[in-house]
């Protein structure tokens, strides 16, 4: 889905571009909604494919083989790290750049507008980050999230939070140049999935050098 597919709403030099998205049965019950200053959204988006799968009839169970292989990527990588073959390039050292502003961010949101209970992924866009400008995306509310950026040029890093805006920072990846960053986050064990679990959680992709590369996220409420 091209950002000509979507339908603009309002005028003016903000852009707020809205989507309705269908699951695997054919039902509309999803909006796709990308918003930002107009110039920014077609700058990073101008070459992005949004792709989304939602299947609702996804049980837990067969939702956790997937996850599965996301944990065990993300655990991997940690392994690797923790061999300190090379500790000057441990992302700590990276600089921190500035927080977000109007001017340089960009949102996307994926929602159910209607009932409740999804497998929400593969959900993939591509993008175009100059240093400094941000993507956050807003997932759905959910029990289980893994979500990763893979840069093809550049470095970008990414964010999770818990709450509204950052309130509460749960895990972050910043691994150097083009190496793929991941997050992910799941309940407890034996925790049943329902509206009184859900996590609202909020994923910032910044880019930390000049780049492009692409997003993807699953989840499961």
């Amino acid at each position: 889905m091209k950002l000509t597919e979507f339908t603009k709403v309002g005028r003016g030099g903000s852009a707020r571009l809205v989507a309705t998205v269908a699951d695997v049965t054919g039902a509309k019950d999803y909006e796709l909604t990308v918003a930002g200053p107009s110039a920014v959204v077609k700058k990073v988006f101008a070459e992005s494919d949004f792709v989304v799968t939602i299947d609702p009839r996804r049980t837990a169970d067969q939702a956790e083989k997937e996850f599965g292989q996301d944990a065990k990527q993300r655990l991997e990588e940690f392994a690797q790290a923790a061999r300190l073959e090379n500790t000057a390039k441990l992302p700590l050292f990276k600089k921190a750049l500035a927080v977000p502003t109007k001017d340089n961010t960009v949102f996307v949101s994926l929602r159910r507008v209607r009932s409740e209970g999804t497998f929400w992924g593969p959900w993939r866009f591509a993008y175009f980050l100059p240093r400094g400008f941000n993507i956050i995306v807003f997932p759905p509310p959910l029990c289980t999230l893994s979500a990763s950026v893979a840069p093809i040029s550049g470095d970008q890093d990414l964010f999770l939070s818990g709450g509204w805006f950052f309130a509460t920072p749960i895990m972050s990846s910043t691994r150097g140049g083009t190496t793929v960053d991941r997050v992910f986050l799941s309940n407890p064990p034996l925790t049943p999935c329902n509206f009184f679990t859900w996590n609202v959680l909020l994923i910032r992709i910044l880019g930390f050098t000049t780049g492009a590369g692409t997003f993807t996220m699953r989840g499961f409420s």
